[in-house]
């Protein structure tokens, strides 16, 4: 049986769930500094990955979508 997340037949989590974790992260750090007012260069930077993650995940999603409709072009003719 597959568990949700990891890759099958590898029992290693997804890069799916490595690239949420990471994002859950930045948003967590992003909350603590705020929250708690923290200051400094790596602050600053995690305060600025989460101001941009909307822009981000936009970026992401086209390109996703630019990947998918390239494999379309290159299957057309042939049943998924």
């Amino acid at each position: 049986m597959l568990r949700a997340g990891a890759a099958a037949g590898s029992g290693h989590p997804s890069s799916l769930s490595v690239k949420g974790f990471g994002c859950r992260l930045v948003e967590a750090l992003g909350l603590l500094a705020d929250r708690l007012s923290l200051e400094g260069p790596f602050w600053r930077a995690i305060s600025a990955l989460n101001e941009n993650f909307g822009t981000l995940g936009f970026a992401i999603g086209w390109a996703v979508l630019g990947q998918l409709g390239g494999l379309g072009g290159r299957l057309s003719g042939q049943t998924l």
